[in-house]
């Protein structure tokens, strides 16, 4: 496979709850509807998103992966891997 990595994110700053549950709701509407999977993690490898295209290729929920590490998902060697901040 190579050293090759592909990063797409979006990072956004919402103040406001009622504007932030919109955000949100709309964010995971675009990631259910994307054809590949998409997994949000922080930079300790914590998983807060999981689309539906996701959990078809893992075999997992959403709720069954939703704070848990990365690496959960990753055969070895690479599951030994740990991130750091």
């Amino acid at each position: 496979m190579g050293d090759s990595r592909l990063f797409v994110g979006m990072l956004k700053e919402v103040k406001e709850t009622v504007a932030a549950k919109s955000v949100l709701q709309q964010e995971r509407e675009v990631l259910d509807n994307l054809i590949v999977s998409a997994i949000v993690i922080d930079s300790s490898g914590i998983i807060h998103c999981f689309n539906r295209t996701a959990e078809n290729l893992f075999g997992f929920k959403l709720v069954e992966v939703v704070g848990k590490n990365i690496s959960n998902l990753m055969p070895s060697p690479f599951k030994e891997v740990r991130f750091t901040s």
